[in-house]
């Protein structure tokens, strides 16, 4: 596939900010193409680095944990990427293969945690937010107002099943995302676990019909398209394009730029 970068080589790069689970740019993905191509600006709040990775002066990961800016208790698991700011709820986690193992908490602390606003507040207007923080989704966004009124294109773990106490689930997500001018647009595979005992060809991450959780993706509502300015419609065209190969809404936000 073609990437929109080939077709607008003066296009000034795109501002990613990441939230929670790192970004790898060691593959075949969108994403590491734009990286390659020096198209990209990553800024990652994490608390979780790559191995191994070579210092570039194009990604800049900061060891934060984002939320309301309180200080919260923080759970330590046995998968790291597991940890989260609510408890595991291993009555209902129980209930399926493989999953109150991996949240079995090794630690528990307290952190100081900082508004995504304020950590963006020196950066240019981010094009796209990534958000996968385990249950804290919706403390991240409340805190991001400010962030929220520029971004273009948002990739956000959504739970449908609670597993962390007191977590949001994907319609708190949505319902918030779409009163502040975003559309949902696709998700990926959702994924999901058996319940036990019932173990899907000895696979014990696999799931027959049950989902528990999947990445969604929203796009600044097609409403609003008109009032953007060109350059960010063509931000958003390279995005979904390049990382979802969605190039009939790709096409038809350029001719709305171009009009």
């Amino acid at each position: 596939m073609r990437t929109l970068l080939d077709i607008f080589p003066d296009s000034k790069p795109l501002t990613v900010v990441n939230v929670g689970a790192p970004c790898m740019f060691n593959g075949g993905s969108g994403l590491t193409a734009m990286f390659n191509a020096g198209k990209l600006r990553y800024t990652g709040f994490e608390t979780v680095f790559p191995e191994g990775e070579e210092p570039s002066p194009f990604v800049n990961r900061v060891p934060t944990v984002v939320g309301d800016g309180a200080q919260r208790a923080i759970y330590i698991t046995n998968n790291i990427f597991c940890s989260s700011l609510y408890e595991p709820d291993f009555e209902l986690q129980d209930m399926f293969q493989n999953l109150s193992a991996l949240c079995e908490i090794k630690s528990k602390g307290r952190v100081n945690t900082e508004r995504l606003d304020d950590l963006c507040a020196r950066l240019p207007k981010v094009d796209h937010l990534r958000v996968d923080v385990q249950g804290s989704e919706m403390d991240c966004f409340r805190g991001a107002e400010r962030v929220l009124e520029d971004v273009m294109l948002i990739k956000v773990k959504i739970g449908f099943v609670r597993m962390y106490k007191q977590q949001a689930l994907w319609g708190d997500v949505d319902t918030f995302l779409r009163d502040r001018g975003f559309m949902f647009h696709c998700w990926e595979k959702p994924d999901g676990r058996c319940f036990k005992p019932i173990m899907l060809q000895n696979e014990p991450y696999g799931h027959v019909r049950q989902v528990l959780w999947t990445h969604a993706w929203y796009i600044r509502h097609i409403d609003h398209f008109d009032t953007l300015e060109a350059e960010r419609m063509v931000a958003l065209a390279v995005l979904l394009n390049d990382l979802l190969a969605s190039v009939d809404l790709a096409h038809k936000v350029l001719r709305v730029a171009d009009a």
